[in-house]
């Protein structure tokens, strides 16, 4: 939701602001870096995503200047534009940021070669720059306003798989099947994403009810595998609902409620497994309410008696 606002923002703003003050062709030039910015953004931290358009964008803009190119013979310009593309491709090699680039070098370098007319494509070229400005600052904004959407897109999906997991191991103990395979692939997929997310983090970076940590990938690939290996319906059952009571609390930017219960002996090693991931989720919030806690403890003894 926030990519596609953001998008049509970006894009649309720059058009109406041209068409309303006649200078369409300068809107038309920065939406259309907004719109390749938008077309190369990744699933990613907000890191990763300002990384791409501090590196797209030169590569990208540079593209501009083979429309001085464009009085050159057919077969030379093809040429020259087949050794961009090769040099594109391996330039892709060195990363995401690099990647975007190379393919937005190419769009914009076959615009520049096909638009006759324009005997200055330095103009294009730093309005292409301006629209990445743009681009940049409703980036930013979002990151202010929803600062936990990194982490919550690589979470969320892996709980939900969990729970998923866990319905269809409930399913094939009652009446049999293969669920449990297919909803394993899943699952797998969604914790590898998840590493990948964490990686890209910033050290120590946590929301105020929830958390991706190693600790909980760590929860997550044991209840995963001990999920495969129950044997008893009721207890998968159980584990499903805990797993999407997780899952719902972070869609809804809630902290997971639910107190992790005193066990005892006959606690399966399933359920002790997923009071395990419980604990490793609401880190930051209890780390929040031993500082409210310590802070009252500190002002009751500072008060002179």
């Amino acid at each position: 939701m926030g990519h596609a606002i953001r998008s049509g923002a970006a894009v649309g703003v720059p058009f109406i602001a041209g068409a309303l003050t006649d200078h369409i062709v300068t809107g038309m030039w920065i939406g259309l870096a907004c719109l390749l910015l938008a077309a190369g953004e990744r699933e990613g931290t907000y890191r990763l995503n300002f990384t791409i358009i501090a590196v797209s964008t030169p590569i990208a803009a540079a593209g501009y200047i083979l429309g001085y190119s464009q009085d050159m013979p057919l077969v030379a310009l093809a040429v020259l534009m087949a050794m961009l593309a090769l040099l594109m491709g391996l330039l892709a090699g060195l990363g995401p940021a690099f990647s975007v680039g190379g393919m937005q070098f190419l769009l914009t370098s076959s615009i520049a070669i096909g638009v006759d007319g324009i005997h200055n494509w330095w103009v294009p070229l730093g309005l292409y720059c301006a629209g990445a400005a743009l681009y940049a600052v409703l980036l930013g904004l979002e990151a202010l306003i929803v600062p936990d959407r990194p982490q919550r897109k690589g979470l969320q999906p892996l709980l939900e798989a969990l729970a998923e997991l866990a319905r269809a191991r409930h399913g094939d103990l009652l009446v049999g099947g293969a669920q449990t395979t297919d909803a394993r692939i899943r699952t797998d997929a969604a914790y590898y994403a998840a590493r990948d997310r964490l990686a890209e983090l910033p050290l120590r970076r946590r929301t105020r009810w929830w958390s991706l940590t190693d600790d909980v990938l760590d929860a997550a690939e044991g209840v995963q595998a001990l999920l495969v290996g129950e044997e008893d319906p009721d207890v998968a059952e159980a584990a499903a609902r805990r797993l999407e009571a997780f899952a719902d609390g972070i869609t809804r930017h809630e902290s997971i409620s639910t107190p992790v219960p005193v066990r005892t002996d006959g606690a399966s090693a399933l359920t002790l497994r997923i009071d395990r991931l419980q604990d490793a989720l609401t880190a930051p919030q209890r780390s929040a309410q031993s500082r409210v806690a310590w802070s009252r403890r500190s002002r009751r003894r500072s008060i002179p008696r």
